[in-house]
Order: structure tokens, then C-alpha cells, then sequence
């Protein structure tokens, strides 16, 4: 399973990966979350060293991950947004979007 080979790459020195995924054009977010459907709003996967990982997603796309597997945050706006992601543990390693 592809997301276990991802989960297992989270180092002890580090808190987390934060992968994002807009529009589709991270390849690397779709190896690890499933939708079911298309998503047209900013995701973020978080995936803790230690812990659960979790998605943030728009609360319209809600629906669409939740049989993912992975506890599903919402939000609402842009400052929810960034709300949410500001109570990640600092630092965090991010994997930019690839271009295809």
C-alpha cells in the first residue's frame, strides 16, 4: 500500500511532512490520499513523526475524502486556513507541488 511506504518515511528528528495539493498537480498527494471525486480547493496532508496524520481540506470537499482512511479538518476561508495550519509543529518540512 502506498501510503504505508509514505507514512514509514516520517523521520524521529523532524515533526512532520506537510504535502499540498492543488488542482491535482502534486503527484506525489494522490499516492497517499484518495477522492472521490475532483477537488478544486487546497488540500494539505499532514503527517505527524509520531501520531495520526490528518487531511485539511475546504469544508465543500468534505465529503469527497471521506472514505480516505485519514481524520478529515475543514475549513471555511482563507484565515481558517491559516488558522489551521498555523497549529502544526514547527518546524515542518514541506513537499512544494510538482509540475507534471
Amino acid at each position: 500500500m502506498e501510503q504505508q511506504k509514505v507514512y514509514s518515511t516520517a523521520q524521529e528528528d523532524i515533526p512532520g511532512w506537510l504535502v499540498y495539493d492543488y488542482r491535482q498537480a502534486n503527484p506525489v498527494f494522490w499516492l497517499v490520499v484518495s477522492a472521490s471525486g475532483h477537488v478544486s480547493r487546497p488540500c494539505y496532508f499532514y503527517l505527524p513523526a509520531q501520531g495520526e496524520p490528518t487531511l485539511l481540506v475546504h469544508h465543500v470537499e468534505a465529503g469527497k475524502f471521506a472514505d480516505s482512511g485519514v481524520e478529515v479538518s475543514v475549513y471555511s476561508s482563507r484565515d481558517s486556513m491559516l488558522t489551521a495550519l498555523g497549529h502544526r509543529p514547527q518546524p515542518l518540512v514541506a513537499l512544494a507541488s510538482c509540475c507534471h
